[in-house]
């Protein structure tokens, strides 16, 4: 490994047990990793004995949330209705 300005520069590297020095089989083997490295964590991860809403907190049935609006959004909304008279 050589370096200059501080970064370093890869000369080679070992894939497969083989030495290599081509760009295009490194930069292929990086590709091949993290296009599968996912697949192979999730194999790993063994079924968990608890749901996803386990980890949530309660429910709170007397809350809501609002948005900000515009002018213009009333605008649009009032004139969609359908007029009932």
């Amino acid at each position: 490994m050589h370096l200059d300005n501080m970064h370093p520069k890869i000369d080679h590297l070992v894939i497969n047990g083989t030495k290599t020095d081509n760009a295009d089989l490194i930069a292929d083997s990086f590709n091949n990793y993290f296009l599968n490295i996912a697949n192979d964590l999730a194999i790993k991860l063994q079924d968990s004995p608890c749901s996803f809403e386990d980890y949530l907190p309660p429910s709170n049935l007397n809350s809501m949330g609002l948005t900000l609006t515009t002018p213009e959004e009333i605008m649009i909304t009032g004139k969609n209705f359908k007029k009932t008279y």
